[in-house]
């Protein structure tokens, strides 16, 4: 069975390379739990600590991801966005986050964003959450339950549904796309 499109073939310099549409031998895979975000084996809650956890380094996210290839403010945030691989890291601008990677997005479905007039991109690989598998085409019905036993809140609404788990760590959420019901989006709060 073929899991997925997205590849990591190497590192050349301090940029990672993405193998072509297809090509399966090498899968990028993203781990998740309440107190870790990993690319392959590469740890990005390496940041600045934020109580006795870490808010997001931006080596950490180069070296696993390659340079940004969007920069650009966001509301309250400046979003470093990696489009080609659906990846987005936010940064404070003020308050008690500035200066910091707080936030990591994977989007498994290409979303716009009017406000910033740009697209996500899509993510093709596959996002483990605490153990629970989500790649392309994953809807929200078939981890619901799996969700729920891990102690994620859900809340279904006609046109959205996500999951919701909260502590001290911070935060991460599980969106739907729409109301196909696939999961579009993954976030990882570092507050």
């Amino acid at each position: 069975m073929v899991k997925l499109v997205l590849l990591l073939t190497g590192l050349v310099g301090e940029t990672q390379l993405f193998a072509a549409v297809g090509d399966t031998s090498q899968a990028l895979t993203i781990y998740v739990t309440e107190f870790s975000i990993k690319i392959g084996d590469i740890e990005l809650r390496k940041g600045p600590p934020q109580g006795k956890y870490r808010y997001i380094s931006p080596a950490a996210a180069k070296k696993a991801l390659g340079s940004v290839t969007e920069k650009y403010p966001a509301g309250r945030i400046i979003d470093y966005a990696r489009p080609s691989v659906g990846i987005h890291l936010q940064e404070g601008i003020r308050g008690a986050e500035e200066g910091k990677i707080f936030k990591f997005q994977v989007y498994l479905e290409d979303d716009h964003d009017a406000r910033s007039e740009k697209n996500s991109g899509k993510f093709n690989g596959h996002v483990q959450v605490e153990g629970v598998e989500i790649g392309p085409g994953t809807t929200f019905d078939s981890i619901r339950d799996q969700l729920k036993k891990k102690g994620y809140k859900i809340t279904e609404e006609p046109d959205l549904s996500y999951a919701q788990k909260s502590g001290p760590w911070g935060q991460i959420q599980i969106f739907t796309a729409d109301a196909s019901r696939k999961i579009g989006r993954v976030e990882v709060w570092c507050l």
